[in-house]
């Protein structure tokens, strides 16, 4: 995410998601998702627990067109939590949003990605040196609250390595 404005806090972010078949010969993506966004952030505190919320647009997209072609537009609203428990930082993310401009081809998918979109992390759960290995879960439930044969479910481990200027992720 980049903040436009010193300012003004609108923000842009941009997330491409690409599925990899690693196990095809020639290794092609299965598909690639891009998610350009802009929001804006009413507040952002440095305090324990209720860290920012943000209201804004995203996009996604296959890129694709034609009967290939897959979009859909979301308006939303993002609260975001963070407190200290010792070294670790626990910290989450609930985006509540509506689903418009779905192309006919995923005239369904609010079936599928719900309303709610709901993150959990944990950091620092190993240090080496300046680097540190974090863990988040995410889920979002279909249209339902909790609903197994939609929806889906992440685990993720995200290794940070590099200094202060420059802080990559793997």
């Amino acid at each position: 995410k980049y903040r436009l404005s010193k300012s003004f806090n609108l923000c842009f972010a941009y997330t491409q998601l690409m599925f990899w078949s690693i196990y095809k010969e020639s290794k092609p993506f299965q598909d690639v998702n891009f998610k350009p966004e802009v929001f804006y952030r009413f507040f952002e505190r440095d305090g324990n627990f209720l860290k920012a919320l943000d209201l804004g647009f995203l996009h996604t997209s296959n890129g694709k067109d034609s009967i290939d072609s897959r979009s859909l537009d979301r308006v939303f609203l993002r609260t975001s939590i963070l407190t200290k428990l010792k070294r670790n930082y626990l910290g989450g993310q609930l985006k509540v949003y509506k689903i418009f401009n779905e192309d006919e081809t995923n005239n369904d998918i609010q079936n599928y990605l719900g309303f709610r979109d709901l993150t959990l992390f944990l950091t620092d759960l190993l240090m080496i040196k300046d680097n540190s290995l974090n863990l988040h879960v995410r889920t979002f439930a279909g249209s339902k609250v909790i609903d197994f044969d939609k929806g889906g479910y992440e685990i993720g481990l995200t290794y940070q390595y590099g200094n202060s200027d420059f802080n990559p992720s793997l």
